[in-house]
């Protein structure tokens, strides 16, 4: 057998050297990108927000409470054991109507506290109204679509025993409904198949190299308006079969009305093309604001939530009497 040139042992030293110092650079790089992403996210708190969930993929933490500070807005991000916002889940009372309320960041109420939510604002004037008890469950999440809706109110639906069903849309439901999103090590990271993994864990200098630098945002495959069609009328149907009215009430995108900052709107309308179902759309009831209804980062301000909430009375009126007299012409119903 030949034996090893000197000049190939220290080709093989130098090749061995530079593959460490390789290895050790891209480790530095990576560290350093964790640490930069986490301190300079776009919401800062999401390392504390979010968990694993094998249902929706991901979300929010039970029992948090963290006081949030940004665009001159204090608030404080809360959640029950359930990991909803709101008070906890009680056994439903005697003659008690209960609406559950689905929807992402606008719903759950980022930039205001729990008791500005447009969901407290219905509860309240629900119960002046009709002077009968009434719970309004708070399932929005931050980052959620209409996918991870649907996955919830597949599974867990069943557990607030609500007597009808609301829907909080905003335009951007149909691009998060072709995306796939993973929470992993204080990020939310987008598209996790698409993701080089370092032993199970999400590579942040992928994430930079791939949508910081060459600006890659990626989709799943499809087209958003049928996606979203497909899984609204999915939600309806579910619905339909467990007894319960089914509302999607279109939040419109400040762009879009004359609180707009920005000179160009989005223009793509505040509910979504699906005329099967009953949508409410929230835009004159946004334009008769005297002050804006919004906050800086473009999320909707207690001004904002009390709006939404007055106009869904009607419709919840609607609903809980119609409970009412469906209840007390079936004896021994709750």
């Amino acid at each position: 057998m030949k034996s090893e040139t000197p000049s190939h042992r220290r080709f093989t030293i130098k090749a061995i050297c530079l593959g460490v110092i390789l290895i050790a650079t891209l480790a530095a790089i990576e560290a350093g990108l964790r640490v930069f992403f986490l301190r300079l996210n776009s919401f800062p708190y999401i390392a504390h927000m979010f968990r694993d969930d094998p249902i929706t993929g991901f979300a929010l933490t039970p029992n948090m409470r963290i006081h949030a500070v940004g665009d001159g807005n204090d608030f404080t991000l809360d959640t029950n054991s359930m990991g909803l916002r709101g008070k906890e889940p009680l056994p439903r009372a005697p003659d008690e109507c209960r609406i559950l309320v689905m929807g992402d960041s606008y719903t759950y109420g980022i930039g205001v506290d729990v008791d500005e939510t447009y969901s407290v604002r219905l509860e309240t004037r629900l119960r002046d109204e009709l002077q009968r008890p009434v719970r309004v469950f708070n399932a929005g999440g931050p980052a959620f679509g209409t996918v991870q809706e649907l996955a919830f109110y597949r599974t867990r639906g069943p557990l607030f025993d609500a007597d009808a069903v609301l829907l909080g849309f905003f335009q951007n439901d149909p691009e998060d409904n072709l995306r796939v999103f993973r929470y992993a090590d204080g990020f939310l990271f987008e598209n996790p198949s698409r993701i080089v993994s370092l032993g199970g864990h999400p590579s942040f200098l992928y994430e930079f190299i791939v949508k910081g630098v060459l600006g890659w945002r990626p989709l799943e495959p499809g087209d958003q308006a049928a996606k979203t069609r497909e899984v609204l009328l999915e939600l309806k149907a579910l619905a339909a079969n467990r007894g319960q009215p089914f509302l999607v009430a279109c939040i419109p995108d400040r762009e879009d009305t004359r609180f707009a900052v920005h000179e160009k709107p989005h223009g793509s309308g505040a509910c979504p093309d699906v005329p099967e179902l009953r949508m409410l759309d929230l835009s004159s009831a946004f334009a008769t604001a005297t002050t804006t209804p919004f906050l800086p980062d473009h999320h909707i301000n207690k001004v904002g939530h009390r709006i939404v909430g007055d106009a869904l009375v009607p419709w919840a009126v609607e609903v809980c009497r119609a409970h009412a007299a469906a209840t007390a012409a079936t004896p021994g119903a709750p």
